[in-house]
């Protein structure tokens, strides 16, 4: 692809997940060439801020033209339509306007901002479910019980499971 780009004079942008772990041998023996690579790239998009600072300070990259995707996930899995079914019927979606939230449930999140913001849906039958898990989640229980608020804790999924959520979703936070 990088040669593509650079043959043809189009755009290549790099995708960094960011370095926790040693380089493996070959991933030495082929650093220069990534390097070469990573150094003329357009732009850059990340998982992460800790991965753009990575790119920061290991390739000396402008942050200007680095991008954050936070929360991204691969989705490749297949739907399956009877599920997708069995959900809605189990959670009466009909007529709802469905949200969903998908991470660790601990008030670094700030899950009380998304709370507030289903005041703005009095008027239309709404029901967040909650996907993850964390330390602050007896804490979130608590206050979405206390302001009656239609939320459906499903706790720690896989991807491949929390596509079914994404699926049914109208929003996703």
């Amino acid at each position: 692809a990088f040669l593509y780009a650079k043959l043809y004079k189009v755009k290549f942008i790099w995708w960094e997940p960011g370095r926790t772990k040693k380089m493996g041998l070959i991933r030495k023996l082929l650093e220069p060439i990534f390097k070469l690579m990573l150094k003329r790239s357009n732009a850059y998009i990340t998982y992460s801020t800790f991965a753009k600072n990575y790119l920061i300070k290991k390739y000396r990259i402008d942050e200007n033209k680095i991008f954050v995707a936070q929360n991204t996930l691969v989705n490749e899995g297949k739907i399956s339509p009877v599920t997708m079914g069995l959900l809605s019927k189990q959670y009466d979606l009909k007529d709802k306007l469905v949200i969903t939230y998908i991470g660790a449930i601990e008030k670094r999140k700030k899950i009380e901002i998304l709370f507030r913001s289903l005041h703005n849906f009095e008027s239309k039958e709404y029901i967040l479910f909650l996907i993850g898990d964390g330390k602050d989640i007896q804490y979130y229980k608590e206050v979405s019980n206390k302001h009656n608020l239609n939320c459906i804790y499903i706790g720690k999924k896989n991807i491949e499971d929390s596509n079914y959520y994404l699926a049914l979703s109208d929003v996703t936070v």
